[in-house]
């Protein structure tokens, strides 16, 4: 029964942080994915008989950019070798070889990517001359979907203490990223259940796998048998979004000429939509446009409301400010999110808009250095609806956060007069699957 109860519980346990996707949008940061291994997930596994872990996305997302190309390219074609940890509390070692969990298969346009395990698990940790697999106290992770510095932050320290045996992800005798770059313009993402996430399929075969090295397309790859190591937990790596992006403009800035730049790399004409929004929220105007190739700049919007955006995900949009000086102000896109929070040394404007088709409840607090409440207050939101709020300065650095259960857009802005403007910085606080705060 020992053994029924530990075989139920050890296996390779998936954790992933999910970012925020446009359900019709190239280029696009899908979120990270960990695989900790707390049991001899690996026995069976050597350089001559590998395992192979296929990942594969689902409802049409695609990878956007090639990582490890296939072993008859003049470049990319280098397998990743994965930078393992330890998290253990006693003095176990780490020995696993650098080469043991490597990327192997990484192509643009295909919804999957491959690992390679070529060292058995059971070796994988020595405690006191003694070699031994992982398990419930002795974990080892790997992760994907990082960038260097943040692999080098968490591996390089643990290096010498024999806790990790990689600082960063390695291509040959180069640090790389792995960032996990996907393409939605053709899945079946919508912002709406059951075809919101973009969830993660994963599978382990044995050696007799063939092809992951060689296939010009991954339908071609043979599969083999299963192999022994069993995956679970998260497997959510991107939440989609269709609402496009935001821009507010405080209610004081009316008559400000207003300029949409729109840079087109693609070498196509790319459709956008832009609606503007009346004070209630309510669309008044919505335009539909093709962009042709080139530098765009859009004039004659009214800047007494918010600008809602619809596009691709291709081009990259500014919206410049200019007052009767010619000044110049810039105004960022705004996501619509959970939670987002700003540092304020200068009294500010707040501007709130729901998006959603519901009523949201608003939770705008007001926090010091040191996490004191200073001030708080709940509002209700009705749908696509807007409304701004003075913040004023209580203490002369303070942290303003506005949360609410629903994606709000809120953009804070520094207004000197009608005729000085500065956007105040924000951070957006992701939320992982479960809901709760990363």
């Amino acid at each position: 029964m020992l053994f029924l109860f530990l075989s139920t519980w050890m296996n390779v346990d998936l954790n992933t942080h999910a970012n925020e996707l446009k359900a019709r949008a190239l280029d696009q940061w899908a979120g990270t994915l960990a695989m900790r291994v707390n049991g001899n997930e690996f026995p069976e596994a050597s350089p001559v008989m590998p395992v192979y872990i296929r990942i594969r996305l689902d409802k049409g997302v695609k990878l956007a950019e090639t990582l490890v190309d296939l072993i008859t390219s003049p470049t990319r074609y280098e397998p990743i070798s994965l930078a393992m940890s330890l998290k253990s509390t006693d003095d176990s070692q780490l020995i696993a070889p650098q080469d043991t969990a490597q990327i192997v298969r990484w192509l643009q346009g295909e919804s999957e990517f491959w690992l390679r395990v070529q060292h058995t698990s059971s070796h994988w940790l020595e405690k006191s001359g003694v070699l031994q697999a992982p398990d419930l106290d002795h974990v080892v992770e790997w992760t994907m979907g990082r960038s260097i510095e943040e692999d080098r932050l968490v591996n390089e320290p643990l290096v010498p203490l024999g806790r990790a045996n990689l600082p960063t992800n390695v291509q040959g005798s180069d640090a790389v990223h792995t960032h996990i770059i996907v393409d939605s313009s053709v899945s079946i993402l919508t912002y709406k259940p059951p075809y919101r996430e973009s969830n993660l399929d994963i599978i382990a075969m044995n050696y007799q796998t063939q092809g992951v090295r060689t296939a010009e397309h991954s339908t071609q790859i043979q599969l083999g048998d299963a192999a022994s190591a069993n995956f679970s937990g998260d497997d959510t790596l991107g939440i989609a979004t269709d609402q496009g992006d935001f821009w507010l403009i405080p209610l004081d800035l009316r008559g400000y000429e207003t300029v949409i730049q729109v840079p087109n790399s693609t070498g196509h004409s790319r459709p956008i939509s832009i609606e503007m929004l009346a004070d209630t929220g309510t669309p008044f105007a919505a335009v539909p446009l093709s962009i042709n190739p080139g530098f765009n700049q859009l004039t004659n919007y009214n800047t007494n409301t918010a600008i809602l955006i619809r596009e691709s995900g291709e081009l990259h949009i500014k919206l410049v400010l200019s007052n009767r000086f010619n000044q110049r102000f810039s105004i960022p896109a705004i996501r619509a999110v959970p939670e987002r929070r700003f540092m304020l040394s200068v009294p500010a404007r707040l501007s709130l808009f729901n998006p959603n088709k519901e009523d949201a409840a608003v939770k705008v607090n007001v926090f010091n250095d040191v996490g004191h409440l200073l001030s708080g207050s709940v509002l209700k939101l009705a749908s696509h609806t807007r409304t701004h709020i003075e913040i004023p300065l209580l203490q002369r650095h303070q942290h303003l956060q506005v949360a609410s259960a629903h994606p709000i857009v809120a953009g804070a802005v520094e207004v000197s007069g009608t005729e000085w403007l500065r956007v105040i910085p924000s951070k957006v606080v992701t939320r992982d699957v479960q809901g709760g705060l990363k």
